[in-house]
Parts: C-alpha cells; sequence; structure tokens
C-alpha cells in the first residue's frame, strides 16, 4: 500500500525581483500563492493568492519547488504553521493538510516503457 501524499490544495511560483518588491520584499525569497483550491486545506485554513510563503514549520522557504518539498514531506492530517506575507506584514497560519485528491496524483509510469532513448523518448534510430 502506497502511502498519501499531502495536499496544501494551492498553486504557487518562485519569487521575481520585480514582483518580491510589488509585495514590499527586500529579497526574491519565498513562494507565492497565484490560486487557492476553494473547500481545500488552504483556503479552510485562511491562505489567499498574492501570500508569499516564507516559512513552513521551522524551515524557511527560498523558492516555490523548497515549499512544494516541505508540504510533501509531510503526513495529510499533520497540522502545521506556515508564515506568510500578507499587505507588508507577517502572518503566522494553522494549516492542516489534506490528502491529495486521486485526480490530482501523478499519473503511474507506463508498464514496460523505455528507460532510455532518444528526446523524444523513443529508442533512437541508427543509420
Amino acid at each position: 500500500m502506497e502511502a498519501a501524499a499531502s495536499w496544501l490544495s494551492v498553486k504557487l511560483q518562485d519569487l521575481t525581483a520585480d514582483t518580491a518588491q510589488s509585495h514590499g520584499l527586500k529579497v526574491a525569497e519565498g513562494a507565492l500563492i497565484t490560486e487557492v483550491v476553494a473547500n481545500g486545506p488552504g483556503a479552510s485554513a485562511g491562505l489567499k493568492p498574492d501570500d508569499v510563503i516564507l516559512q513552513i514549520g521551522d524551515t524557511k522557504v527560498t523558492n516555490a519547488r523548497g515549499a512544494a518539498i516541505l508540504i510533501a514531506g509531510r503526513s495529510p492530517d499533520t497540522s502545521i504553521d506556515i508564515t506568510v506575507w500578507r499587505a507588508e506584514a507577517f502572518k503566522t497560519i494553522a494549516v492542516r493538510l489534506g490528502k491529495l485528491p486521486q485526480e490530482r496524483a501523478p499519473a503511474p509510469p507506463l508498464p514496460n516503457a523505455p528507460a532510455t532513448g532518444g528526446q523524444s523518448g523513443f529508442p533512437s534510430k541508427s543509420h
């Protein structure tokens, strides 16, 4: 049986220097929330689009990938504190992570798929 993946129910992107500046941040570090899924764990906790995630638990977040890894490393139904930058102020929000819905889970690899090949993923022809 495979372990369930945790889900925050937000879409994230890296901060650019311009985005950081427009949010009143001096450094382009953190993960910008671009979308919050209705009725998901993030929405239920009060996360909003345009929040910048700066810290998850005790760990600083430097980019969107880092935030995703920190969330994925936790179990569903785990409560965590997420520190965001909102309206030029720090805000800590307690979030209970959800279980990644099946329709959002990554597709399993195809059986018997070639492990190597050309750029297209198919074996290269020799001439």
